[in-house]
């Protein structure tokens, strides 16, 4: 499946069910990352789309939407092919998005 950049999806009149939105390392933020049964989970929130929160599974695929009591969701139409940073511990205070 061929993605399509932020830019692109941001100026469709009509969104296409099924995107698939490649961000570039300047169109996210990575907040914190833990550990959970499977493996790594990054909090995520796209330039843009502030005051949303997405979560990445590992270290590359679909970003989820996360819930405003932190419960993952949906896949989202975002997807990062490789993270620009390694993701960073949680230090138990809670990232302001």
């Amino acid at each position: 499946m061929k993605g399509i950049s932020l830019e692109e999806y941001n100026n469709q009149e009509i969104p296409k069910r099924g995107n698939k939105v490649l961000l570039k390392p300047d169109e996210y933020n990575i907040h914190f990352s833990f550990k959970y049964q499977k493996g790594i989970e990054t909090m995520i929130s796209v330039k843009g789309y502030e005051g949303y929160e997405y979560s990445l599974m590992g270290k590359k695929g679909f970003l989820y939407t996360v819930d405003q009591d932190g419960n993952r969701g949906a896949a989202s139409v975002f997807y990062i092919g490789k993270l620009k940073e390694e993701p960073r511990p949680f230090n138990g205070i809670k990232s302001k998005i």
